[in-house]
């Protein structure tokens, strides 16, 4: 691909970071939010690793011209998403973060006349020594129909994972991995949208709700994964935040083989307990009896969604309210609290915002990034089994190995001319 289209470009949510005139956040309280956010799925050194390193990379970028968004007395401006106890997100050109990051990058590169870009070219084979130090590559350019063989003291590998296939992340990265025996867990779609059972969001299509979401899977009577967001309907699945968090929880829940995610369910009125909920609805009853079922609901949610909640009772959506008895009632309560979606799998990688699996950690010095198999191979970014939820995490890893692989590099270089 051309070298201004990336993943990275499209990236909305700002990047988590510690920095130290945060007075209210620390390293221990991030990497504490993020093992809780992960649902028991968190490997705490990596946690760790990303959290202490987050202050170095932020002025990094500042350094190559990353413009982050300030207040104003012209400080950094912190805020809060997703997971997150405090405020420790940074944005650039508001929701454009992954845009200014790219374009400031990509202004430096162009501007070092001693830097050669490889555009519209394939990585095809990397090259290595008998004792396993790899000193290069093949590639192919598509527009000239041309191989060539590239001699370096080091590689790093930043090719991204399988999500948006589209932008060039292919799994490609993956398939040199394996190429020189490193191991290369499952890969999954990650942060991307659930198919579910059609027939449970039947004419929500276009919908959006807020609500508390459980996970539920088998063998598993209390749920196992909460949070709370938007959820965004359509004909056949269910996206936003929350939900795209969700995938990424079942995806690693099935590569740890942890727990089978069956269904979830959405609390639709979760500032209420179901005995408050049903009495505000027998209230709700006397003062709208003379309407038709179907308008009982109006008010509180959007008509089909009303619709959809009374056919899960089994209350006939044209009925009276006047007629209804307190067990209708109480089915309607439990509906709104208890909006049971059957899941059917994952979407694609082709709407992926992260891949989930990859190049096992333990195939890398985590000092370095270095491959423990080949010397002068680095792996970097979303290539490696590494992924967050939404609210940063992601962005921040991809900068952060990436400014630990090349420092290690530039270590590697002139400890070799000394």
């Amino acid at each position: 691909t051309k070298l201004i289209e990336s993943n990275s470009k499209y990236a909305q949510g700002g990047m988590v970071s510690v920095m130290p005139e945060n007075k209210l956040d620390s390293c221990s309280l991030h990497i504490e939010d993020t093992i809780k956010a992960g649902a028991g799925l968190t490997d705490a050194k990596v946690a760790e690793y990303i959290s202490r390193r987050s202050a170095e990379v932020v002025k990094e970028l500042q350094n190559f011209g990353v413009d982050f968004d300030r207040d104003e007395n012209n400080q950094l401006k912190f805020t809060k998403e997703a997971a997150h106890s405090v405020n420790r997100i940074l944005h650039a050109g508001g929701d454009a973060t992954g845009f200014c990051m790219e374009n400031a990058l990509v202004k430096y590169l162009m501007s070092k006349k001693d830097i050669k870009i490889y555009e519209q070219t394939l990585a095809v084979e990397l090259l290595k020594t008998t004792n396993n130090i790899c000193q290069g590559l093949i590639t192919y350019n598509y527009e000239e129909n041309e191989y060539e063989v590239i001699e370096t003291p080091a590689v790093i590998l930043a090719t991204g994972g399988k999500a948006t296939p589209i932008l060039g992340s292919n799994g490609t990265g993956y398939q040199l991995a394996k190429s020189l025996k490193m191991k290369v867990t499952n890969v999954l779609p990650g942060l991307v949208g659930i198919k579910v059972d059609e027939a449970s969001i039947k004419g929500l299509e276009g919908l959006r709700v807020k609500a508390q979401v459980a996970l539920y899977a088998k063998k598993n009577k209390e749920a196992v994964w909460e949070s709370h967001g938007e959820v965004q309907f359509k004909a056949e699945a269910v996206s936003g935040i929350v939900v795209m968090d969700m995938a990424s929880q079942i995806a690693r829940a099935e590569n740890e083989k942890t727990f089978n995610a069956t269904h979830f369910v959405l609390d639709l009125c979760p500032e209420m307990t179901l005995e408050e909920l049903t009495n505000y609805l027998i209230i709700r009853q006397v003062e709208l009896h003379k309407y038709t079922n179907a308008n009982f609901l109006i008010g509180i949610f959007h008509k089909m969604l009303g619709n959809n909640i009374l056919k899960r009772a089994k209350v006939d959506v044209s009925g009276y309210v006047e007629n209804l008895n307190n067990k209708d009632i109480e089915r309607i309560a439990k509906a709104i609290k208890n909006f049971l979606i059957p899941i059917k799998g994952l979407d694609s990688f082709d709407h992926a915002q992260v891949t989930v699996g990859g190049v096992s950690i333990d195939e890398v010095i985590p000092e370095t990034l270095e491959s423990r198999k080949n010397a002068g191979l680095y792996v970097c970014g979303e290539l490696l089994d590494i992924d967050g939820d939404c609210g940063g995490f992601n962005l921040q890893w991809a900068w952060t190995s990436a400014l630990v692989a090349t420092n290690a590099i530039i270590e590697r270089i002139n400890n070799s001319l000394n």
